[in-house]
């Protein structure tokens, strides 16, 4: 009887352990670091004849806390980080009591012209998580499962500047080569807010975020919205 009592015990908690692990492993992943890699654009009133360069690249980066349902199908997060967006494109901005682009003439040779902008982001997110198979049909653990955040956030801009570097464009010189950086552009918003979706599976999911307020000031600049889209890693 007592050999036949250790014998039970002991496949008792082999039992328990094997389901332990199966319940971690197909437990609802909560992301704790989210890294976007955008493209970044504007939509609207842009500029006639201007054209924003496909490597106008950004990066946003967020620490997140699952505040409802972390073990469930669809949860809620909030958390911060920050998000750097640059445009580059073939026009300078001139402001003064309003903002205007103005293409920058083609005979001027140039090999940095960009836009630059960090805001401090609040997002808030719902997720919607399908629970990952524990073991594919050969047995494997694969903690891959479909996933989709839809959210909101709010920023402020706390810095923002232009990055130039070649013939000066302002004065016309094509014999004066200069490089410079000017900061604290007047007339840009100094905060933003707007929507934004990531659909992926497992750690990579695609990003999107459109923005609901415009890039200038009432009437104090051309009316244009910002959006971008990317790889978004999840962690």
């Amino acid at each position: 009887m007592k050999h036949l009592t250790i014998i039970f015990l002991f496949f008792s908690l082999l039992s328990f352990s094997q389901e332990k692990e199966v319940r971690d492993i197909t437990s609802y992943p909560n992301s704790v670091i989210v890294l976007n890699w955008t493209y970044n654009s504007w939509i609207g009133d842009v500029a006639p004849r201007m054209i924003i360069s496909p490597f106008s690249m950004g990066v946003d980066l967020y620490a997140m806390q699952t505040l409802l349902g972390k073990d469930n199908f669809i949860s809620m997060a909030v958390g911060g980080g920050l998000s750097v967006q640059n445009i580059k494109s073939n026009s300078g901005l001139y402001s003064s009591d309003s903002s205007i682009f103005k293409v920058i003439p083609k005979e001027l040779n140039y090999k940095t012209n960009k836009l630059s902008t960090v805001f401090v982001d609040l997002p808030i997110e719902f997720r919607f998580r399908i629970r990952p198979n524990p073991r594919d049909k050969a047995g494997i653990v694969r903690k891959r499962n479909l996933r989709c955040a839809i959210g909101f956030k709010i920023g402020y801009n706390i810095q923002n500047y232009i990055k130039y570097e070649g013939q000066d464009y302002r004065e016309l010189n094509y014999s004066n080569n200069i490089k410079f950086k000017e900061y604290n552009l007047r007339n840009i918003l100094p905060y933003r807010y707007g929507i934004y979706c990531r659909v992926g599976v497992g750690s990579f999911s695609l990003h999107a975020y459109y923005a609901l307020t415009k890039f200038f000031e009432k009437e104090k600049g051309p009316s244009i919205r910002p959006f971008s889209i990317g790889l978004s890693v999840t962690i």
